[in-house]
């Protein structure tokens, strides 16, 4: 109801924004992204729900060239470790052993000939990796490492919530916590400024949205439901 009143396609926070909005934090993923390109190897990205981490990544990766680059996006961790590997296996176009064992020659092996054979690096971005078992963090060491550990053949982004940063802080995923080369951190915007320039960057990337106009005559989707949700949001953080 409220996008026709507005004259809006879509909802201006949704997502179906082409730009998103970046107060610096994806500045750095991005930079952090790429370099991860160049130096294969692990990444930690960690933010509350409801950041737009996915589709931070989503955007980012969607530029890559696919001659040079596949990736593969995964969601479903709340199983058990041989299931997210199957998972992983099917959506490499493989038909996955139901042996741990097997399925690791497998994958690892079609990772090798993407990368000697194909001069393709995989890209594996796990999301909802707070979810993970325990048993994949301390084994996912071993499956990364390729050639007695003398060269990273893929990257890999670990997607989750803060809590995920601090779980592989314990002893127990020392030697995974050691791989991690990049580490981005995306905070809530808590400034009212910002916040407010949040709102106002969504409304102008909704299709439909009409050109701003003067202080002394704003915008009337801007005065009657932006300032409102600034306001509310306002009233949070100074509470």
């Amino acid at each position: 109801m409220y996008l026709r009143h507005f004259g809006l396609t879509h909802a201006p926070l949704g997502k179906c924004l082409e730009q998103l909005w970046d107060d610096g934090g994806l500045t750095i993923l991005n930079e952090r992204f790429n370099w991860l390109l160049e130096s294969p190897g692990l990444g930690l990205l960690t933010g509350e729900p409801g950041l737009g981490k996915t589709a931070a990544l989503r955007q980012i990766s969607a530029k890559l060239n696919p001659h040079r680059f596949t990736v593969v996006y995964q969601a479903d961790t709340d199983f058990g470790r041989v299931d997210v590997y199957r998972s992983f296996a099917q959506q490499l176009g493989l038909v996955p052993s139901y042996r741990r064992s097997q399925l690791w020659r497998d994958i690892k092996a079609h990772v090798h000939e993407l990368s000697e054979g194909k001069q393709r690096l995989l890209v594996w971005i796990i999301d909802e990796a707070q979810n993970l078992p325990a048993e994949f963090f301390r084994d996912f060491p071993s499956f990364l490492n390729f050639a007695l550990d003398s060269r990273d053949l893929m990257s890999v982004w670990l997607v989750g919530h803060p809590s995920l940063a601090h779980l592989l802080e314990r002893a127990p995923y020392a030697a995974l916590a050691s791989r991690i080369r990049a580490r981005v951190q995306l905070h809530p915007v808590l400034d009212r400024e910002q916040f407010a320039k949040l709102i106002q960057h969504g409304f102008t990337q909704a299709p439909g949205w009409p050109e701003p106009r003067t202080r002394s005559s704003p915008n009337p989707a801007w005065s009657s439901c932006a300032r409102r949700v600034v306001a509310a949001r306002a009233r949070r953080v100074g509470s």
